[in-house]
């Protein structure tokens, strides 16, 4: 089962989870976890993307344009991640706000 309920749901770090970049990577600590992680450089790339509110569609969408890497992989990959940052405590869903959807009345 994923983690990533679907490709519209969006995603934003967590504000207790702090980094230092070393060189081309991102070393983070969460404080209500004790957990240490890091990034590679296209890993850093994806986490400040998450300073704000994105979905994976979206991220998966800059990588292609940033990278060289076509859209299956970019989704495959980013998912990836955001499953282990999820996993870990690192992310949260955004509010449903974020969703883009129509409020009917």
């Amino acid at each position: 089962m994923s983690l990533i309920p679907s490709p519209e749901q969006k995603f934003v770090q967590k504000s207790n989870v702090f980094g230092t970049q070393i060189k081309d990577e991102l070393v983070m600590v969460c404080l209500d976890r004790d957990l240490y992680f890091s990034l590679d450089e296209i890993g850093v790339r994806i986490w400040r993307i998450l300073e704000k509110p994105h979905g994976l569609r979206e991220i998966a969408d800059k990588m292609t344009r940033e990278y060289d890497v076509d859209i299956a992989a970019a989704t495959e990959n980013v998912a990836a991640l955001l499953r282990d940052l999820l996993t870990n405590g690192l992310i949260l869903p955004a509010p449903r706000k974020y969703l883009g959807e129509v409020n009917r009345t």
